[in-house]
């Protein structure tokens, strides 16, 4: 019974792989050299093949190393854009810390000055000037020296009599120490010279209140010697008064020199100003640009990334599809293994391991074109994958271009901060750097990103390969497993003819078949032999070193079955001389029952394999439905980083116009700012104007003063020395007559003894005033 059933399962394998052929193009009414002959067509079929998908395969994995070296490279540029981005963080955070302290020295030194005008004014009485700014006190001050100036200046003012004019020597010697006295006055002023000019401005005031007082004590009648000392002293005062007022006339010169400089520096560096900001909106907007070019190319590379997982599901699925074969195969030669272990064989059996070799042959012949199948398909892929890449190296080529002119564009900023912070402009280029840094570090995340993502493709790469080596070093395995396999049976097959011989002699059928079936595995064992040894050849110069094991085996198993097949010729010859003359008897009579029985398999193979066929696809189905669950969580972690990309991108649009807003803040300030200045220079030139035009007073009171002292020395007989000192006053005294008469020989004279403020940009209004001179300092001068 169980030799029956055996047969049976036999029966059915064999006709589902005559089923199998028939599918793939076999006639039905094949016989068995048109069956081999149909095998070794699909063979060779299969081996070219397999030589292009590994020619591909070479040149892919060649081209895949030239991507990764340029990519390496990328990173490389990269991380060195990085190294000189933080190189040149630092050094604007040193210059940031220089111009702080700079800065903070500067307050201090304004405060000071501040504190010790308030402090002055506040001494001499002028709490009321503090709060207005320096112009208006400035201005304050000069009408208030101008108004002092007038006051002594009195028509009526009384001679001293003759009689008065002749006093002792003591009065004399008095006249000569007070002569003597502003040439002390002058010495000791000297060293006041380092002093603040506005301590040496407000030094006007006190002469101006000694000299009303002076003029007071003068007008009495009957004081000689008072006269002569309130008059040194009133020189000493004048003379004080007229070198302090030289001095803040200097200081004024000095204050419209630097607001002219700074107005033509404020012009000149205008343009720059705007083109700066032209190029700061530039790079804005190539900012933003790059963004959208980055969001691009993120989404490209997640569709390449998805493109692998495909194709890397498809490469497990064809794993398994071998598995499941490899698996099959071993169950069929497990039975086959059973049914050897039989005592007897009957010329049915025989006929059964015939059909099961040929069922052997079919499904490795069907997986063979199945893996062709796949194998064109990979290579389409592979075609698609290397446009694919082709194009994101030029699109890497164009970023790098733009890299190199943010870099450029970069640089030039540099210089133009340079510049502005010499103009107080540093605060707007520091705002559009720390943008700037901004973007660039969202770069760099993208690129942190980029790589992540790199590696994680080059991971998931390595998998693969490794897989595909793992099913490579299994098939050749199961190869050598399945030579084996087939030597042994061939054994068994052979020791089974040998009892066959001796217990069923007079089986001319069995022996027929016996001798059908050795011919066509002489034939069909050499031509595997054959092509297995180039398969195994070809493998070994692929795979090298890494295969050398497996390509030794391929050897050592080649060389087993040729030592077996020479054996197998050496018996099967002897066996057929004994048996030639019983195969003749035999042949017509198992022709009819030969045929119904293979009919008989053919149907069982058919059921087998369409069986066999919805197994796999239910496995397929399970397996892709695997995949689009692992797809679907891809989908929604893309979709979290578009979203948050978005709103990156969104709040950076936001910012860009509030910064434009600030900027134009500012420069509507700086403009305001400008202007006061300008409104106060005009008022301090205007004060100047009023007080040129009040000099002249001064010359008439000098003139009377210089009358009384030549009609003391004309009295006097020991004052040979005060005579020649005072003709030189009388010939200064005529100087301000020619210089009101002749204003144009004035003019370029341009005397510099008062300190008068030389305007260069309104030559025309301010020339005609410059001709005013003061005798008196000439006289000073000269004594």
């Amino acid at each position: 019974m169980e030799d029956t059933e055996q047969s049976e399962e036999e029966q059915k394998e064999l006709e589902h792989v005559v089923l199998c052929l028939q599918e793939e193009g076999m006639a039905p009414g094949a016989s068995v050299k048109e069956q081999l002959g149909f095998l070794w067509r699909l063979f060779q079929h299969s081996e070219g093949r397999l030589v292009a998908v590994t020619y591909d395969l070479d040149s892919l994995r060649a081209r895949h190393s030239a991507e990764m070296a340029e990519v390496q490279r990328y990173l490389e540029h990269i991380r060195s854009l990085s190294e000189k981005r933080d190189a040149v963080a630092q050094e604007y955070e040193q210059e940031n810390e220089v111009l702080r302290t700079q800065l903070q020295r500067l307050t201090l030194q304004q405060d000071a000055q501040m504190n010790e005008v308030a402090e002055m004014l506040y001494q001499e009485g002028l709490a009321e000037v503090i709060p207005s700014s320096h112009s208006e006190q400035v201005a304050y001050l000069l009408v208030e020296r101008a108004s002092l100036l007038e006051r002594p200046d009195d028509p009526q003012a009384p001679q001293v009599p003759d009689a008065q004019a002749g006093t002792p020597s003591a009065s004399q010697q008095e006249t000569q120490s007070q002569i003597q006295c502003p040439k002390e006055s002058m010495d000791q002023g000297a060293p006041s010279r380092g002093q603040s000019p506005w301590k040496r401005l407000f030094g006007l005031r006190k002469a101006a209140q000694s000299k009303q007082a002076l003029a007071s004590v003068e007008l009495r009648p009957g004081s000689g010697l008072s006269v002569e000392r309130e008059w040194a002293h009133l020189e000493r005062d004048l003379e004080e008064a007229s070198r302090r007022l030289a001095m803040a006339h200097r200081e004024i010169r000095r204050l419209t020199d630097e607001l002219e400089s700074a107005r033509m520096t404020q012009s000149a560096y205008e343009p720059e100003l705007q083109g700066a900001q032209e190029e700061v909106e530039q790079l804005r907007q190539e900012v933003e640009m790059l963004k959208k070019c980055d969001v691009v190319e993120l989404r490209k590379a997640k569709e390449l990334n998805d493109r692998l997982d495909q194709e890397i599901r498809a490469l497990r699925t064809r794993v398994r599809t071998m598995d499941a074969e490899r698996k099959t195969l071993l169950e069929t030669v497990e039975k086959m293994k059973d049914s050897d272990n039989a005592a007897k064989i009957h010329p049915e059996a025989l006929e059964l391991n015939l059909a099961k070799r040929e069922g052997i042959a079919a499904p490795q012949m069907h997986t063979v074109c199945l893996q062709t199948e796949l194998l064109l398909l990979d290579q389409d892929k592979t075609h698609e994958r290397c446009l694919q890449q082709s194009e994101t190296k030029d699109k890497l080529n164009d970023v790098r271009r733009q890299l190199q002119g943010l870099q450029e564009k970069y640089d030039e900023l540099l210089n133009v901060t340079r510049k502005a912070e010499e103009y107080e402009d540093y605060e707007e280029l520091k705002k559009q750097r720390e943008e700037e840094e901004k973007v660039l570090e969202l770069l760099m995340d993208k690129t942190e990103e980029v790589e992540e993502e790199y590696e994680e493709l080059k991971t998931k790469k390595v998998e693969v390969e490794r897989v595909y080596e793992e099913l490579k070093i299994k098939m050749d395995e199961e190869k050598e497993y399945e030579h084996l396999e087939n030597m042994r049976e061939e054994l068994k097959l052979d020791e089974a003819l040998g009892r066959s011989r001796q217990q069923q002699q007079h089986c001319s059928q069995a022996v027929e078949l016996q001798l059908k079936v050795c011919a066509e595995l002489k034939q069909g064992q050499a031509m595997v032999s054959h092509l297995e040894q180039r398969a195994l050849q070809q493998e070994s110069r692929e795979l090298r070193e890494g295969l050398a094991q497996s390509s030794q085996k391929a050897q050592s198993c080649s060389r087993l079955l040729e030592e077996l097949s020479a054996e197998r010729a050496k018996l099967k010859a002897m066996e057929m001389q004994g048996l030639q003359q019983q195969l003749n008897v035999e042949r017509n009579r198992n022709t009819e029952s030969g045929q119904q029985e293979e009919e008989a398999r053919y149907t069982a193979l058919r059921t087998q394999d369409n069986q066999l066929h919805r197994r796999m696809w239910e496995q397929r189905e399970e397996e892709l439905q695997e995949e689009g669950c692992s797809l679907r969580e891809v989908e929604a972690s893309l979709n979290c980083t578009n979203s948050e990309l978005q709103s990156q991108t969104g709040t950076a649009r936001q910012e860009i116009p509030a910064d434009y807003v600030n900027l134009k803040e500012c420069l509507e300030a700086r403009q305001e700012d400008c202007e006061k200045l300008t409104q106060e220079l005009m008022e301090v030139l205007m004060c100047l104007d009023l007080q040129k035009r009040v000099l002249p007073g001064a010359f008439d009171m000098r003139s009377h003063l210089d009358n009384i002292y030549r009609s003391k020395a004309s009295h006097t007989e020991e004052a040979t020395s005060p005579r020649s000192s005072l003709t030189s006053p009388r010939s200064s005294l005529t100087s301000p007559c020619t210089l009101l008469t002749s204003p144009r020989s004035t003019l370029t004279m341009q005397p510099v003894e008062m300190g008068y403020l030389n305007l260069t940009s309104f030559p025309g209004v301010w020339d005609s005033n410059l001709n005013l001179t003061s005798p008196l300092t000439r006289a000073d001068h000269n004594f």
